[in-house]
């Protein structure tokens, strides 16, 4: 109930005292006693609080009608997803299967860092003993500028594993065609390529060996042989007497 809805009633009305001088003197006029004022605000105030309860009425039931139509959207959609019942053994299997998924991910990400601790630990163990070659070639740099690890990594791998791997990759790529067969063959077969390869280390430490032996100096007393020249104490024996001329006739 406002202001506005009183005042309407209200609109032509005065109220004035019964005993006014005023009143004896000009005509009476159309009055109203302090009961009907006080009647007509109740009937103002009543007017008002219906109009209102209309109003609210009228809210309530559009929030009625909405909620009705979102109850009818929803319900296909939760009767759809809904499950119709499941019993103990079901929901058991379902809870095994979810344990079950969780785990395979742990071990998935275990594995993958696994495998990428070993990677880093390879990668530096090969570029390590690569950092050899120069001391071992002097045109190991020239000869293995354009040699790329990551386009063939089974086969690096394997090579790292030797203890003369800078000497092995040096020789393949000297070799291009060796290269592309022992890239083929450990792709087919791992264990014979790693054969392979173990043998190519081992020729090339036989080839070195070799090779330090034919540069190292020999010892110059072995050089040295026994001349066939006697020597003479200074005694004489019976061979020299008979040869002296002096004992010839």
């Amino acid at each position: 109930m406002d202001a506005k809805d009183i005042a309407e009633e209200l609109q032509d009305l005065v109220v004035e005292p019964e005993n006014s001088e005023e009143s004896k003197e000009s005509p009476p006029e159309k009055m109203l006693t302090a009961s009907q004022v006080n009647e007509l605000v109740k009937r103002a105030k009543r007017k008002g609080e219906q109009k209102m309860q209309e109003q609210l009425d009228a809210t309530r039931a559009e929030l009625e009608q909405l909620k009705e139509q979102q109850g009818q959207q929803q319900e296909p959609q939760q009767q759809q997803q809904a499950p119709q019942g499941i019993d103990p053994a079901q929901l058991q299997q379902l809870v095994a299967q979810q344990i079950a998924q969780q785990q395979e991910e742990t071990q998935r990400k275990q594995h993958e860092e696994q495998l990428h601790q070993e990677v880093n630990q390879v990668a530096k163990q090969y570029f390590g003993k690569m950092a050899q070659g120069t001391s071992l070639y002097d045109d190991f740099e020239a000869v293995t500028a354009d040699f790329n690890p990551a386009e063939f990594p089974q086969l690096v791998y394997l090579a790292n594993e030797l203890d003369n791997t800078a000497a092995v990759i040096y020789e393949l790529r000297k070799n291009p065609g060796k290269l592309a067969q022992l890239a083929t063959l450990v792709k087919e077969s791992p264990g014979i390529a790693r054969s392979e390869l173990s043998n190519l280390s081992q020729s090339i430490k036989r080839n070195d060996e070799a090779k330090r032996n034919l540069q190292e100096p020999q010892d110059p007393l072995n050089r040295l042989k026994p001349s066939p020249v006697g020597t003479d104490s200074g005694s004489k024996s019976v061979r020299d007497f008979k040869s002296a001329s002096f004992l010839r006739g």
